[in-house]
């Protein structure tokens, strides 16, 4: 292809091969020019607001009993009811949360029990399914396993859940080998291919035995990530903190209690000498992942005499009282934040973002179902 009339100073130039290069991706779709690519990175929108995007491949890690799956479960169900996650805005179109687990049906249903108990959801009501595995990921078959069951019921998911990794990869699995990772990765690029809309892939996995800071395994793993979550126990629940945001700021941790809640059910049983009825307790109790928010000014101030208070979220604690000032306790959008940060700090709109949500996770900021935000009931309690 002749390129002497793509100057850079011709236009017109420039626009012919352009058209040019369109009717050649038409035959080879693997050509992107980059005006193609900026457009689809520009369009790339965002599953969960600034935490997870779509079409996305998420590595969440942690060690045994560190309350990894509580995390991801919540976060599923909550996609599957199509509610805010931590206040953020979610992209999922009325389309499933598949939730594919290697073992313990019995436990996975206590724990979707006690999610909906807790949250006043009836089960009819979410689009949730699970997928009883253990399914060999390496294996072709078993992917297109996968794909002719969501097809067969109808489903179209926005996100997929795999607990655990090492379950669910198959007999043999060497997680550190660099070929049976890539082929791993292979397989769960062709599942997202074959799915009519972007997905979300989520996989659960464990840290090193050397090294409980790190997920175990190749590091071809964390590297072809879009974005990776750490889970550390904590004396009541856990913390969650972002190690890698490809697409944007990784944002301060998020920490969750895990709350007891009560499932037991009554069964009626027929004595068939008697022909009479008694009734039958099954006790039965499961944990769901409750964030964790300041309740008093004191709290706050603790919580924030342990982090580092960054330039960026004193700008943030800067505008935040000058907002109080200008609105008293009603809402504001969020747009205008952005924007004071932008024009008194030179704070981009990434950054402000993941400042935001640090502000709304310490009382400082409240962010409405509406999208706005107003003042926290701890604003006043910051110096």
């Amino acid at each position: 292809m002749s390129n002497e009339n793509c100057h850079p100073l011709d236009p017109e130039g420039y626009e012919e091969e352009k058209v040019h290069l369109d009717l050649v991706r038409k035959v080879h779709p693997q050509l992107m020019p980059l005006h193609v690519l900026r457009n689809a990175a520009a369009g790339r929108p965002w599953l969960i607001e600034s935490l997870q995007p779509e079409g996305s491949l998420v590595l969440t890690y942690g060690a045994y009993g560190s309350g990894k799956s509580f995390y991801v479960l919540d976060k599923a169900l909550h996609l599957a009811c199509f509610e805010n996650y931590l206040d953020r805005q979610v992209r999922t179109e009325g389309r499933h949360s598949i939730y594919i687990y290697g073992e313990g049906a019995d436990g996975v249903a206590a724990r979707v029990e006690a999610w909906c108990r807790h949250h006043g959801v009836a089960e009819d009501e979410i689009l949730f399914a699970g997928y009883q595995g253990p399914v060999n990921l390496r294996q072709r078959a078993d992917v297109d396993g996968i794909l002719g069951a969501m097809s067969d019921a109808r489903i179209s998911p926005a996100h997929i859940v795999i607990d655990t990794l090492a379950v669910n990869a198959g007999a043999g699995f060497d997680e550190n080998s660099a070929k049976d990772v890539g082929d791993l990765l292979l397989n769960l690029r062709y599942l997202q291919s074959k799915l009519v809309a972007p997905c979300s892939i989520e996989l659960v996995h464990h840290t090193g035995k050397a090294d409980a800071k790190t997920p175990r395994g190749h590091s071809a793993l964390p590297a072809a990530m879009d974005a990776i979550f750490s889970i550390k126990p904590a004396k009541q629940g856990f913390t969650v903190s972002c190690v890698k945001q490809r697409d944007g700021d990784r944002g301060a941790d998020m920490n969750f209690d895990l709350l007891p809640v009560d499932t037991s059910k009554t069964f009626l049983l027929m004595d068939m000498d008697t022909c009479q009825e008694s009734q039958v307790e099954h006790k039965r109790e499961s944990l769901v992942a409750i964030p964790r928010l300041p309740d008093s000014a004191a709290q706050t101030r603790n919580i924030m005499a342990g982090e580092k208070i960054t330039a960026g979220r004193r700008a943030g604690i800067e505008v935040a009282k000058l907002l109080s000032d200008r609105y008293g306790d009603d809402s504001f959008p969020v747009a205008e934040f952005g924007a004071l940060m932008a024009e008194g700090h030179g704070i981009v709109k990434q950054t402000a973002s993941g400042v935001r949500r640090w502000l709304v996770d310490h009382g400082v900021l409240v962010s409405n179902p509406n999208g706005t935000l107003q003042p926290g009931p701890h604003i006043n309690d910051i110096n």
